[in-house]
């Protein structure tokens, strides 16, 4: 099935590439079809294809008369595709005026061409986004989302403000309860299951709670802490750490 739906994208991305070289030559051929050099309007298509083909269409024939027949055939034509009789060369004045005339009117059709695409470019950008379902009911529910997400983010903001201003309260946080035996079992665990990093381990763990139970922390150095050590599993070092570095933080501060 998927093998099957390769081939069809392929066959899709190669149609779809023909296309577009179709559509890059059309302008070139109409081009020729009214005396103008293909080559150059083949490469003028291959870059600004937009203006290329209504400018194309504003063309005006580049052609001569026929003296026998009095048709209008190619400028560059040797003989009449209409009687087959020899045409005469042109004389340089004609040849110029229908030079200037070609490149006159080629101007002239691209600028047309390049203003029809800006005009079709721009109803295409602004009609068609705008075309959406009217009705009060689905015009009402964003502005009301709206107003709501305002007001929570106002008062979002200003509790934000009320909790900074709000003066820190001094306490002594010896209320730090983790299970020393089970965190540090863990970290024996973690490295084979040494006996001696586990005791060693036990050691610091004991000695860092009977030192944080000696220091007043402020509320939100210990809240900030607590969350930090219980983060590990609940280390007393981790915490004792933290709190050091945050009340110096803090003191550096004022």
């Amino acid at each position: 099935m998927e093998y099957l739906f390769d081939i069809l994208l392929a066959a899709m991305n190669v149609l779809f590439s023909l296309l577009m070289l179709v559509l890059i030559v059309v302008p070139a051929f109409i081009a020729k079809k009214k005396g103008r050099s293909f080559p150059r309007w083949l490469a003028l298509s291959l870059f600004l294809w937009f203006a290329a083909l209504p400018a194309s269409l504003f063309l005006k024939a580049n052609t001569r008369k026929c003296l026998k027949c009095a048709e209008y055939i190619s400028p560059d034509a040797k003989v009449c595709r209409y009687c087959h009789s020899e045409i005469g060369e042109m004389d340089e004045d004609e040849r110029k005026r229908m030079e200037v005339f070609s490149s006159n009117d080629s101007v002239i059709s691209f600028m047309k061409g390049a203003v029809v695409s800006v005009i079709l470019s721009s109803l295409a950008f602004y009609y068609i986004p705008s075309k959406q379902p009217t009705g009060t009911t689905v015009l009402a529910a964003p502005d009301k989302a709206e107003e709501k997400k305002a007001d929570t983010s106002s008062l979002i903001d200003n509790e934000a403000i009320a909790e900074k201003n709000k003066p820190e309260v001094e306490e002594n946080k010896s209320a730090y309860q983790y299970d020393t035996a089970s965190y540090c079992k863990g970290v024996s665990d973690a490295i084979g299951g040494s006996y001696v990093i586990e005791k060693s381990c036990m050691e610091e763990e004991n000695s860092a709670k009977h030192r944080i139970d000696g220091i007043t922390i402020p509320t939100r150095v210990s809240n900030y802490c607590d969350n930090i050590a219980k983060t590990i599993g609940g280390s007393y070092v981790i915490a004792e750490s933290c709190i050091k570095e945050e009340i110096n933080a803090r003191n550096s501060m004022k």
